[in-house]
């Protein structure tokens, strides 16, 4: 696999089980980003009195991107759904196909948090979304795509 540009990357829901996804990619997103932060705790003691030293914790990611309101788009229509039923969508933000061996990404039973409309007077209607993972049966992972 080359070095990915954003237009190689994708974002893709599943429409299928999560043993057996069936990826959906979400062509109307545009500027996508993947924000992935690691935590950390002061971990200070009268051993080390020179250095303020950290332990690293738990990970915390979000996605947030825009979607084109494109009537009709079931991606679309998930993607609000979700955020009205406060659902979770399973959803796999990628640097290349989801059938494309070796690309990779954050895998994740995603909620919507946000999902804001933007009606500029000389532009398309977007709607600016962030999804953040959901306490589901499915951690979110370092997903890989295998041959």
């Amino acid at each position: 696999m080359s070095t990915p540009i954003g237009l190689d990357c994708t974002l893709n829901r599943n429409t299928a089980t999560y043993g057996t996804p069936t990826w959906s990619p979400i062509t109307i997103a545009r500027d996508v980003t993947l924000d992935i932060e690691q935590g950390s705790t002061e971990a200070d003691s009268r051993a080390n009195q020179e250095w303020s030293v950290n332990l690293l914790t738990r990970k915390k990611a979000s996605i947030s991107f825009d979607v084109i309101d494109k009537p009709g788009d079931t991606n679309l229509e998930a993607i609000r759904d979700a955020f009205l039923n406060k659902t979770a969508l399973d959803i796999a933000c990628l640097d290349g196909e989801a059938d494309e061996v070796g690309a990779q990404g954050l895998r994740a039973d995603f909620g919507v948090t946000k999902f804001s409309r933007n009606e500029p007077q000389e532009g398309v209607v977007t709607y600016s979304v962030t999804i953040i993972p959901l306490l589901t049966a499915n951690l979110p992972t370092w997903m890989e795509v295998e041959a």
